[in-house]
């Protein structure tokens, strides 16, 4: 049976404005990049959302599992754009306003074929993962070890609707495996909605069930897992009309968000956005906007303070750092008292690493960055500087809350509640909000290797640096758009952690707290907790701090030998964790600061 969205922000949207073949001039897809995730439901998926800034979960439920308890997958939808002669945007164009989309895509997962893992300032190795298979092959060239499916193509109205993403994984085996890398599919309108895999990973040199246990921290032996990514291009025609898509866009199949509403402080739009910004000549002026710009970072260490104890001391619901305290928000927002924002300013780490004596936890974000676990107080560092194990903002972030100290910024306060489908955004601003919405969740910084995309997004070299239509001088916003004549499909994932598992496992306390939660407070402690003795404040503080490990009956790694015993219990058991939401209480105060809990945890297994 094929998997079927349990809502559709869009479903009852019936009508589109005409758009007149005969003034297209170029067609773009949005969003460029789209952002699916893992899950191991084959019987319901949501779409992920199209407009930034939804705390609730996207399920209308408000639950990440179906019925059966299995983890939804989170599916990216795509939409195609037609634009004018002189780059005016014209409109979507789908079928309920006269259009067929005709889609091809083409993923891979390459995790097997390439080379080891290293850090972007680690030496570069030629070491391969699967020594054995195919080593005097280029790394695109070892079949045995890529899961491709080739290029795929589906239209509105086909027979079957859906089209499975499948290809064979041998490792060192003489037999392939079969691996799904998930399925397309079309919504009511024609669009392209992309399902990824079902999480699983898996050992081809040992059929055994479970899974043997990982004797590698990033480089899995004969193991596969079925993330992947790749290209998505369309051809659009309407009678005599007929015309493909200026450049393609990205699909990325990442592992599930494990905790909602809560952002990294650097995201993939920031990296994205950073890039380009500096590739512009001349730069363009920085405007700073505090909801936009300001506001989500600062939020961020507060909302990290209920998925990670270091968060929780500087900066949560009690602490000196939580920035969203009762009257703190008119200093935030003042243009001409700058005391306190210079006071948070001083603490930001400089971009690009360009104060090697910021190389200390004093500095923020006090998170590991791009060269491995940061120092921690007290320690000595392996080499004499250690300033890239530290994360830090991209420059045009930095240089954004350099402007906002100094009161040069604007305050638009938003008005009303946050829109869930991208028809009640104004026709100029779509494809920017769809671009934005799909990777404000993502994970920017650090990238060591990463969650979604390893350290390869961070080179300029990655992208198509010309930002305009096809046949234009216009630019087309924002242009975030992969260089297809470098980056083949499976390169985004391919530096990540095979499986993806076991990184997962190893990187906990200051490395993925906005998808992969260390520490949590379970719905069931906090609800106890406030219906305790006390004050609402002392309730509070008790409900707040009182914490579980979020991987609680994982077994712990042992040093002493060469396996990986939390990597298999993740491998095992991933899909009984559970799920950070923002709690909303059956009366809640006005004043009252959001609240993080754990729920849909399932029981792991008798060991």
């Amino acid at each position: 049976m094929s998997p079927v969205p349990i809502d559709d922000p869009s479903r009852n949207v019936n009508s589109y404005p005409a758009v007149d073949a005969s003034n297209i001039r170029a067609l773009e897809i949005f969003p460029p990049v789209g952002i699916a995730r893992l899950g191991d439901s084959d019987t319901e998926y949501f779409f992920a959302p199209e407009v930034p800034g939804i705390i609730s979960p996207p399920p209308r439920d408000g639950n990440f599992r179906d019925r059966n308890q299995k983890i939804r997958r989170q599916a990216a939808r795509f939409r195609v754009y037609a634009y004018g002669q002189n780059g005016n945007l014209l409109g979507e164009v789908n079928t309920i306003n006269g259009y067929t989309l005709e889609w091809t895509v083409h993923v891979a997962n390459k995790k097997g074929s390439f080379t080891k893992f290293r850090g972007r300032f680690r030496p570069p190795t030629t070491d391969r993962r699967n020594p054995d298979v195919d080593p005097d092959v280029e790394l695109d060239q070892r079949s045995k070890l890529i899961v491709d499916p080739g290029r795929k193509t589906i239209v509105r109205g086909q027979n079957p609707p859906n089209v499975e993403l499948r290809g064979g994984f041998s490792g060192s085996k003489a037999t392939a495996t079969d691996v799904y890398l998930g399925e397309l599919h079309v919504d009511n309108a024609g669009r392209l909605v992309y399902l990824g895999g079902l999480g699983l990973s898996k050992c081809v040199a040992n059929a055994a069930k479970p899974q043997p246990e990982v004797i590698s921290g990033f480089d899995g032996t004969d193991w596969v897992d079925d993330t992947s990514d790749g290209s998505v291009s369309v051809r659009v025609t309407n009678g005599a009309f007929s015309k493909s898509s200026g450049r393609p866009a990205i699909i990325i199949c990442a592992p599930p968000k494990f905790v909602w509403g809560v952002n990294a402080p650097t995201t993939l739009y920031d990296i994205m956005e950073d890039i380009y910004h500096r590739n512009q000549s001349p730069e363009p002026t920085i405007n700073v906007e505090y909801h936009t710009h300001i506001r989500p970072v600062l939020l961020s260490t507060y909302a990290l303070s209920w998925t990670n104890n270091q968060a929780l001391k500087g900066h949560g619901p009690s602490s000196k750092g939580n920035f969203f305290s009762p009257g703190l928000e008119a200093q935030l927002t003042s243009l001409t008292d700058h005391e306190f924002k210079k006071k948070i300013f001083r603490r930001l780490r400089e971009p690009d690493y360009r104060n090697r004596n910021q190389a200390i936890s004093l500095f923020m974000p006090r998170i590991s960055g791009d060269d491995g676990d940061k120092v921690e107080p007290g320690q000595i560092p392996k080499v004499p500087d250690a300033i890239e194990k530290f994360s830090a903002l991209t420059k045009l972030q930095y240089d954004r809350f350099d402007k906002w100290k100094d009161g040069h910024f604007t305050v638009v306060p938003p008005t009303g509640p946050v829109p869930v489908k991208i028809e009640d955004i104004v026709l100029s601003k779509q494809p920017h909000t769809l671009t934005h919405a799909h990777l404000e969740s993502t994970i920017g910084d650090p990238l060591y290797p990463g969650i979604e995309i390893w350290w390869l997004a961070k080179l300029a070299g990655t992208y198509d640096l010309d930002p305009r239509l096809e046949g234009s001088g216009v630019k087309v916003d924002p242009p975030f758009r992969v260089n297809h004549r470098l980056v083949l499909p499976g390169h985004l994932t391919r530096g990540l952690s095979l499986p993806w598992q076991s990184d997962f496992n190893m990187c906990n306390t200051h490395w993925w707290p906005s998808v992969r939660p260390d520490s949590v407070v379970t719905k069931t402690d906090y609800e106890a907790a406030m219906q305790g003795s006390g004050t609402n404040e002392q309730k509070f503080t008790i409900a707040a701090t009182t914490r579980k490990q979020w991987d609680r009956g994982f077994r712990e790694e042992r040093t002493s030998s060469n396996t990986y015993p939390g990597s298999t219990d993740m491998v095992r058991f991933w899909n009984r964790l559970g799920f950070v939401k923002q709690y909303l209480p059956p009366n809640p105060l006005p004043s009252a600061p959001p609240v993080y809990l754990e729920s849909e945890r399932r029981r792991l297994p008798n060991p």
